[in-house]
């Protein structure tokens, strides 16, 4: 792997800056070596339920709403999952590059604003239990619960042999769910770019004392994600967390202010607007997946304050509030 950078200062106070660098990172050993465990856990069987075949042979085909919200619905049951070592696991490499500006405003003011993008490929990840059983059924039945089709073949191919299923002929058994290997896989890419911004000011006076204010800004403009390497490259930075997506902003500023014995730190986060968890399904037509996130979440903020004062070389007291 290799990196570099340059910089550049055209005026005594404007610094600009780039860089490009390339990285690799070997999966850990558990993901590759451990020999395997298991646990059980409730489970919506969708393709039984949508099929009106196994446990749900005497119910005929429904929609996972249905079987979801109806008590004792046979297509809800408890299954095994496994998760073992995948020795086939490739390590993660990337590439990253950004570029922007330091400016020193006046005396103890500054503005740093940088541009990044990150690119990894063959990311070790874990698909959930929820996706692999609505891509089964989406894999058998030729859509998932919006209408649309599985990405590709190679894309079935792979999550099928992920759910083993029971054969036994004239029995309840039939067609149930045996175990589901949640094992880890390599992702074909991440393409993630963004802002970071930060503004820094001290300022000294007579008979006030001093005062001092940080603030960070972070952006995220993109964020990228394809399962397998045949599948659309997506930007999932205004859909529903499907995966691991959170807010798409975050500041986090303080304010400082010392006179001889005396302190104070005002400091405020502010996370930007997420998707809430209240789960409607059907009403999403985004890709491979029939649910929807019905809306989102203001964004919040989270403040704490200190105050504090020295008596003496020893002792001080602090208040604070979160």
């Amino acid at each position: 792997t290799y990196n570099f950078g340059i910089e550049w200062r055209p005026l005594d106070n404007l610094l600009l800056r780039g860089a490009y660098a390339t990285s690799f990172k070997a999966p850990d050993m558990q993901l590759v070596y451990a020999e395997g465990a298991a646990s059980f856990s409730t489970i919506l069987d969708e393709y039984s339920c949508r099929s009106g075949t196994g446990p749900a042979a005497a119910l005929g085909p429904r929609d996972r709403t249905a079987c979801s919200t109806q008590p004792g619905d046979p297509t809800v049951y408890q299954a095994r999952t496994s998760l073992s070592g995948n020795p086939g696991l490739k390590e993660e490499e990337g590439t990253s590059w950004g570029y922007g500006f330091v400016w020193d405003i006046v005396d103890n003011m500054s503005l740093s604003v940088d541009y990044y993008r990150i690119e990894l490929k063959d990311a070790a990840s874990q698909l959930g239990n929820d996706f692999i059983l609505r891509a089964e059924a989406a894999c058998r039945l030729g859509t998932w619960t919006n209408n649309r089709p599985p990405p590709s073949a190679e894309f079935c191919a792979s999550v099928l042999p992920l759910v083993t299923r029971q054969v036994a002929p004239g029995t309840a058994l039939d067609g149930r769910i045996e175990s589901i290997n949640s094992a880890y896989i390599n992702t074909a890419l991440q393409d993630t770019s963004g802002i970071d911004a930060t503004y820094r000011y001290r300022w000294n006076t007579d008979n006030l004392g001093s005062f001092r204010i940080d603030l960070n800004y972070s952006l995220v403009l993109t964020n990228k994600y394809k399962e397998f390497a045949e599948d659309e490259l997506i930007d999932y930075r205004d859909l529903p967390p499907f995966w691991f997506y959170p807010e798409r902003s975050r500041m986090r500023g303080s304010i400082s202010w010392n006179k001889g014995d005396w302190d104070a730190t005002l400091f405020g986060t502010r996370f930007g607007s997420a998707w809430s968890a209240a789960e409607v399904d059907g009403c999403y037509t985004g890709v491979n997946s029939g649910v929807c996130y019905s809306r989102r979440l203001a964004p919040w903020m989270v403040y704490n304050l200190t105050v504090g004062k020295r008596f003496g070389s020893n002792v001080r007291a602090q208040f604070d509030i979160v």
